[in-house]
């Protein structure tokens, strides 16, 4: 779908979001780097055409916060903390106390939110 995300809807957008993330968590478990890294990248083009269209779409992720996949939410709420800040946080904060190996990544994104590392976009 990374050619033509200018095309996709909104509701596709969140789709191919959601299957990236799956298979991210997929390449991080089987330690294949360059394919996480790839898809990384895809992710963020994902995000990137969200953000571009009218009123940044981004919003449109929050429905992924309830998602099967832990790593789904996760990134999820990650990309979301611009836009909705209070929901965002309240799904890494169920994240770091879960019993998900995504609590780190959670915990560690908590931390540098409000360290001031990370700053909204």
């Amino acid at each position: 779908m990374n050619e033509d995300l200018g095309a996709a809807s909104v509701d596709q957008l969140v789709d191919a979001f959601a299957d990236v993330a799956r298979r991210m968590d997929e390449a991080s478990i089987e330690g294949r780097m360059s394919r996480y890294r790839t898809l990384y990248a895809e992710k963020r083009s994902i995000e990137t055409e969200l953000r571009s269209r009218h009123g940044d779409q981004r919003r449109a992720l929050l429905r992924l916060y309830d998602d099967p996949s832990m790593e789904v939410r996760l990134l999820a709420a990650k990309a979301t903390r611009s836009i909705a800040p209070v929901e965002a946080r309240h799904a890494l904060e169920r994240i770091r106390n879960s019993q998900w190996p995504q609590k780190l990544d959670a915990g560690m994104a908590l931390r540098a939110w409000d360290e001031g590392i990370w700053q909204p976009d």
